[in-house]
């Protein structure tokens, strides 16, 4: 082996065909993946040795320096405004580590978790809620910020980096601490290696309205998760669009191989939301890194976006939401409707289906896309329909403290406005689909009648042609009396014909005449008095409408065509 390789090294490059260089790479190929299988074997221990407790603990020794090693050299490829080192996860509740089987139990099994630097009006409220339900079920909560230490940069809220000192840095400098939209994947980042089973991501205008579904209430269901399962993601309310089949405002994500690299693949491509934002691919011209999650999940095939958007548009949504059903189940992902995870509760602006929307009792009321005050509002009456469906303790603030009697006043004025609006708009795209229909028949019927019109012409040529042999076979056989009669015959066709011929481009003449009125009107934009709008035109001599029988091609008994 050695000996061919120096051979080949001593060749001259130009000796070397294209076939031999190729021959050599496959071989080096091959040779770097057996010595990797032979490096695993002696990692892993799979190459032999005894299987007690001791190897066993080796081995999961070796696969977490593996592990470790794998993911530095990943984390040498995030971007530096990304790197985990510039991040803290604080931790804002965690409960005493109890026993299980005899061991310690890891006290952050299951991990409520939020990020992002800026706290939005209805912060400490949200927080109190998370908190309260982290306790009653003895998971983590915590909280991804970015680690302000001196000299430091991050973003402020007019888009600009400073400095801890408050200076502005440099445009270039833009680079650490930016993009709290992606933050969330830097935390999972972070968690993945920390012990911890199951990471329940929610946005920060997120709160939980039913205590009492857990999150093993999701994981642990047969039919939206499997061992593989690594991420559980709800629908959005708009997901009857193309852009939206997806919300990443909550999400649960398995501690796994499959998440980490999905993580590590949002956060690398985050570049790329300028190509999705040149054609508004899944609504990226609105949206920061939920286009990136969705385009990543589209390219690997683990969900369906056309089936989720027919699920939605056909109504089956509703379906799947009252029986608890998954829109998509796939070895790595599962779709649900959104309400069993991710209930929008947004104000009247939006014109989501009333099936969709937050309803008392659900997991989790999302208050995305709206205005402080209208924001403060929902949440108040988020609490008060929650209280009437039994949920007392979801709201663990002051409920007086939200809006004054103006704030709401105003509130209400707008969100009833603002529904009046919705239900002309509604009313409007309902006029505008009829009227879409009213003129796809008016062209159907149109482009029917060059071929109506064809029809009856080579049913009557057929019928000519087969009278005119019939004479002839008459005529031939000498029955005088017989072929007479055919010819008589002919001729009341004949009669006939040009008849129906004459009363057909009567009928059509009306038919342009009433069309050409018509269109005066409509280039006018309105209707005369006394004139009804219908599809059906007045196509008979007198400018009446005729049956429906009068305006048939008929055969009679004698066998005479009779367009009348």
């Amino acid at each position: 082996m050695g000996r061919s390789l120096l051979m080949v090294r001593l060749l001259p490059t130009s000796a070397l065909s294209l076939n031999t260089l190729f021959c050599l790479a496959v071989l080096l190929y091959v040779l770097a993946w057996a010595l990797l299988v032979l490096y695993s074997g002696m990692l892993f221990g799979t190459g032999g040795g005894g299987g007690g407790p001791d190897d066993r603990a080796a081995r999961r020794t070796r696969k977490e320096a593996f592990d470790s090693w794998f993911e530095d050299i990943l984390e040498q490829w995030i971007p530096p405004w990304a790197s985990p080192s510039l991040y803290q996860l604080e931790d804002l509740y965690v409960p005493s580590a109890g026993e299980e089987d005899g061991h310690t139990r890891h006290p952050c099994r299951v991990v409520i978790l939020t990020s992002g630097d800026l706290r939005i009006d209805i912060d400490e409220p949200l927080r109190a809620n998370r908190q309260l339900y982290a306790a009653q079920h003895g998971y983590c909560y915590k909280h991804l910020s970015c680690i302000r230490g001196s000299g430091q940069r991050w973003m402020n809220d007019n888009n600009e980096t400073e400095s801890e000192s408050g200076g502005r840095d440099n445009e270039g400098d833009r680079r650490l601490c930016h993009s709290p939209h992606y933050w969330r994947y830097i935390a999972l980042w972070k968690l993945m290696r920390s012990g911890t089973e199951w990471i329940l991501y929610l946005d920060g205008d997120a709160m939980f309205t039913n205590l009492n579904r857990t999150v093993e209430d999701v994981t642990r269901n047969p039919a939206y998760a499997s061992p593989s399962t690594a991420l559980l993601v709800g629908t959005d309310a708009d997901c009857q669009s193309p852009k939206f089949p997806l919300n990443n405002g909550v999400m649960l994500v398995r501690a796994s191989t499959f998440a980490h690299m999905l993580a590590y693949h949002v956060l690398v491509r985050k570049d790329y939301h300028r190509a999705l934002n040149h054609t508004d691919k899944w609504g990226a011209r609105g949206l920061h890194d939920q286009p990136i999650l969705i385009e990543v999940l589209a390219e690997l095939r683990v969900i369906n976006p056309e089936a989720i958007q027919a699920a939605c548009s056909s109504g089956a949504i509703v379906n799947h939401t009252a029986r608890g059903e998954v829109l998509h189940r796939g070895r790595h992902v599962t779709v649900l409707p959104g309400r069993l995870m991710n209930s929008f509760r947004r104000g009247n602006t939006y014109a989501d289906m009333p099936e969709l929307v937050w309803q008392p009792g659900d997991w989790i009321a999302h208050f995305t896309g709206t205005a402080n005050k209208v924001r403060r509002y929902l949440l108040r009456e988020t609490c008060h329909a929650s209280h009437v469906a039994g949920h007392l303790a979801v709201c663990p603030f002051a409920l007086s403290s939200l809006l004054t009697p103006d704030e709401a006043a105003s509130v209400m004025e707008t969100e009833r406005v603002a529904l009046s609006e919705r239900q002309l708009r509604r009313a409007h795209s309902q006029r505008s689909m009829r009227i879409q229909r009213a003129a796809e028949q008016i062209r159907s019927n149109s482009d029917k009648l060059p071929g109506a019109l064809d029809h009856l012409r080579h049913t009557i040529d057929r019928y000519v042609t087969r009278l005119l042999e019939c004479a002839d076979w008459s005529m031939g056989e000498g029955d005088e009396a017989r072929g007479e009669e055919m010819l008589g015959y002919l001729e009341e066709v004949a009669r006939q014909v040009w008849q129906n011929a004459f009363q057909l481009g009567t009928y059509t003449l009306k038919a342009a005449q009433h069309t050409a009125e018509q269109m005066v009107n409509i280039d006018q934009c309105g209707v005369p008095d006394g004139v009804e709008a219908t599809t059906d035109l007045p196509l008979s001599a007198d400018g009446s409408r005729p049956d429906e029988s009068d305006a048939s091609c008929q055969v009679t008994d004698a066998g005479q065509i009779a367009l009348s």
